[in-house]
């Protein structure tokens, strides 16, 4: 099957992670690939081939993302086991340089032009987030003051400046963590809760799968009845912000 599904933002261009031997005629490692499918012209175009040694890969690829442009992709790959993989940008070998240290790492979204890729990246005890400027061969921290545990990447904006992601904000009955969505702002530094309230508060369900649109809104999924005064459907529910 195939499975982290992105697309550019015409719509023409699909990224995507697939195991399938058959996409472009000569994937014969029997492992997950990165792809691109241009959905005009009708091609499919396979994106991990000759990785630095026969066995840098042999979990093969995890987490794909393009840009708003179709013009960059990002994608993991390396050893799940280990844990230990690079992020890669579209057939460029090296990977990224100095993302190496992080051990299990996830691209997650990129900024409009693909200069800036937001990933995952296992931290000593909890995730950790990161962008990367490929231009200035920088490589920074950006969920510094989240409350609680785990952060794990959403999405960036267009240009660059926020990022979305969602952290556990407290433990539920059951002894599993509730997550919310923070928005962090990369030129002030702040960081605000996204998925808020009518009173400012984080919401009585987890909320996940956030997206930034063109004009800078942000859309998300969420579990939480009190977000706004009408919900009343019991299941979860999408909302802009």
């Amino acid at each position: 099957g195939s499975s982290w599904v992105t697309l550019s933002h015409d719509g023409r261009f699909v990224a995507f992670e697939s195991r399938a031997s058959n996409l472009d005629g000569i994937d014969t490692n029997d492992l997950r690939d990165a792809f691109v499918r241009d959905r005009l012209a009708g091609t499919t175009r396979r994106l991990s081939i000759d990785p630095p040694t026969p066995l840098a890969w042999p979990s093969g690829v995890f987490g794909t993302s393009i840009s708003a442009d179709g013009s960059t992709v990002a994608f993991g790959a390396g050893n799940y086991l280990a844990p230990q993989n690079e992020v890669y940008v579209g057939t460029e070998w090296p990977p990224l340089e100095n993302t190496r240290q992080w051990g299990f790492i996830v691209p997650q979204s990129l900024s409009a032009d693909g200069n800036l890729v937001l990933f995952d990246a296992d931290g000593e005890l909890y995730s950790e987030l990161y962008v990367r400027d490929r231009a200035a061969g920088t490589t920074v921290q950006i969920d510094d003051g989240v409350p609680v545990g785990d952060a794990q990447a959403q999405s960036i904006s267009g240009d660059g400046r926020l990022v979305a992601f969602r952290a556990g904000t407290q433990d539920t009955t059951d002894g599993s963590a509730q997550m919310a969505l923070y928005v962090h702002d990369r030129a002030d530094g702040s960081v605000s809760l996204a998925s808020r309230t009518p009173d400012g508060t984080a919401p009585d369900g987890s909320s996940t799968w956030a997206r930034f649109t063109d004009a800078g809104d942000l859309v998300f999924e969420s579990a939480g009845t009190d977000l706004v005064t009408d919900d009343a459907n019991g299941s979860d529910d999408i909302f802009i912000l």
